[in-house]
């Protein structure tokens, strides 16, 4: 696949993923009440279990398909250790600004946290979630695999 439209086909999945987080996490932070902490820990959770199935799905299937090595049971388990590190990483990110600035309307600065996050997941599931099992990807799209720490003359 080209990476151009890798990369536009990722974006385009993980803002539709994005608006699916973002309506969630707004509609959980606006119906719980309690206490700040457990409030948004659990709008981020809850926002997040929606987001990660979808994401996961549209990734698998329209982002990464030709990178399928292993299927579901090997790039799942993948997909869920890169997920939950990013829902800490979200939720650790959010608590900074919650107690750096306690009026910050928490649905408003979720985007600019999670566009943060956002590179770091492309990054890390072109690499090593959808990866071909003995495959290194090149830049420009060939993979040697006999062996992946050689590379391809072309």
């Amino acid at each position: 696949m080209n990476p151009v439209y890798g990369f536009a086909a990722f974006s385009a999945v993980s803002a539709l993923s994005f608006a699916v987080d973002w309506a969630c996490f707004t509609a959980a932070w606006t119906l719980l009440g309690g206490g700040a902490r457990s409030r948004l820990l659990l709008s981020v959770v809850a926002a997040r279990c929606v987001s990660i199935a979808f994401n996961y799905a549209c990734n698998r299937e329209f982002v990464f398909r030709r990178n399928r090595g292993g299927g579901v049971a090997r790039s799942f388990p993948r997909y869920m250790a890169l997920a939950l590190s990013l829902m800490a990483g979200s939720y650790f990110l959010l608590e900074l600004v919650r107690r750096v600035s306690p009026g910050a309307p928490m649905p408003a600065v979720k985007p600019a946290v999670d566009g943060i996050l956002f590179v770091v997941s492309y990054a890390v599931q072109r690499k090593f979630v959808f990866a071909g099992r003995g495959t290194t990807r090149k830049t420009d799209g060939k993979t040697d695999e006999k062996d992946p720490c050689k590379a391809v003359d072309t």
